[in-house]
């Protein structure tokens, strides 16, 4: 392999990368592919903490390895596809694989997704969505939950490790492929137009949520319990459910607020809720909308409802928004 030339470079948006998932992801997929760890005087990959070091030009450096890489592993998330760097990665390794498939008639399967957290199709670009990223051989609980669920739930875990595994060996097979080579200063990354982020058409936006979430975790465990499946190493992993392992409260929630939860799933989720009395606490909902309308109010007022499990009576409260203002609400359930 040509030294200047990646094996991979991971593509993610930083945002994501909460109490280290990220890089320990990518540790293990270094591992799984038997390249040198973290920490190599050669790094055989390339991740941007890792490979920019003290008094790199960062764009350069970027552009050099986004032209030169064998594979992209390109990593979904609601937050990568907000992300502009990430839209010019994703869109100009995307140009190159295109530009083999032209050349030779065989297309490489070098752009390769991993999903860590589950994504709105509203988000995604048409290109993005021609690129299949997920498919059954990979696990039900990686398809419906993504890595980053599976992470926190069972870390190293039989589930964890068979996607790692099966990510390695399509990053092998992509670097059997020599894909056209863009190198600097004939490249620069900051002029690619990306596909992603999308416009928000307008109106779309009804506001901002915080979800605060007041639980145990398994170094602190309520008073009276001993059992931690339901606790997480921080507060947001709580996930008093039935089973506990996937996913947590605050996904859920995220969830209900970004559309993607049908009310079938509004209902598993209350009765998994009402059948478990395994772990309490609460969430508390910090909606802050610029917009406010009676649709804003109405989507409120159903996520509410879909965290309110029903085992203890009606919970929710919240009000009518006043439509000449902005203002904040605040949801306990």
């Amino acid at each position: 392999m040509d030294s200047e030339q990646p094996y991979f470079f991971l593509s993610y948006a930083r945002k994501d990368d909460r109490q280290a998932y990220v890089g320990r992801f990518y540790e293990d997929l270094l591992d799984a592919l038997g390249l040198p760890v973290v920490g190599s005087h050669r790094q055989p990959a390339f991740r941007d903490v890792d490979s920019i070091t003290l008094g790199h030009e960062w764009l350069l450096e970027l552009s050099r390895a986004v032209g030169a890489c064998r594979a992209m592993v390109a990593r979904y998330s609601p937050a990568y596809f907000s992300r502009p760097y990430c839209g010019k990665e994703w869109t100009h390794f995307a140009s190159r694989v295109r530009r083999y498939r032209d050349a030779t008639d065989v297309h490489p399967r070098a752009l390769i997704p991993v999903l860590w957290e589950p994504v709105p199709a509203s988000l995604m670009p048409t290109e993005v969505k021609a690129v299949q990223f997920v498919e059954p051989g990979l696990g039900e609980e990686y398809v419906r939950n993504g890595l980053l669920q599976l992470m926190q739930s069972d870390p190293g875990g039989p589930a964890y490790r068979h996607v790692v595994a099966e990510l390695a060996e399509r990053v092998r097979r992509a670097a059997y492929f020599n894909l056209p080579v863009d190198a600097p200063p004939a490249f620069d990354l900051s002029t690619v137009e990306g596909c992603f982020p999308l416009e928000e058409a307008p109106g779309e936006l009804a506001g901002h949520v915080r979800i605060f979430v007041a639980a145990a975790t398994r170094s602190q465990l309520p008073q009276g319990r001993s059992r931690t499946t339901y606790y997480g190493e921080s507060p947001w992993l709580w996930a008093p459910y039935s089973p506990p392992q996937v996913p947590t409260v605050v996904e859920r929630a995220k969830r209900v607020i970004a559309g993607r939860a049908s009310r079938r799933t509004w209902h598993s989720w209350a009765l998994a809720r009402s059948r478990s009395r395994a772990a309490c606490g609460s969430v508390y909902l910090r909606v802050h909308t610029e917009h406010r309308s009676v649709k804003a109010h109405r989507d409120v007022a159903q996520l509410g409802s879909a965290l309110d499990w029903g085992s203890r009576g009606r919970r929710f409260k919240s009000c009518r928004p006043d439509l000449r203002s902005s203002r904040s609400e605040v949801i306990s359930v």
